[in-house]
Parts: structure tokens; sequence; C-alpha cells
């Protein structure tokens, strides 16, 4: 998938988005990173935290 966006954006949404999933994630815990379009023109990034 090609994405074209602002290199210092999307990075910055990255690091923030991974950040805080690291900071809420209970220890021993597991980061799922998703990503994808969402309808026609949308891109979607999400993480989600949960124990193992």
């Amino acid at each position: 998938m090609l994405v074209e966006a602002d290199r210092t954006r999307l990075v910055q949404v990255l690091v923030n988005l991974l950040g805080n999933a690291a900071r809420y994630t209970p220890k021993n815990g597991a980061i799922e990173l998703s990503w994808g379009k969402d309808g026609r023109h949308a891109f979607a990034i999400g993480a989600r935290t949960r124990t193992r």
C-alpha cells in the first residue's frame, strides 16, 4: 500500500501512537499495530494493547 503523506507528521503520529500504547500496556503485555484503508481516501492506523 502506497501512502503519500508528510514524512515528519507521519513519524510524529506513529511515535505518539506507539508511545501511548507502551505507556498503558501492562507489564508482559503486547502491542498490536494495524493499518489499512478506511473508505476510498482515508487511511487508518490503530494500536491495541493486550496482556499475554
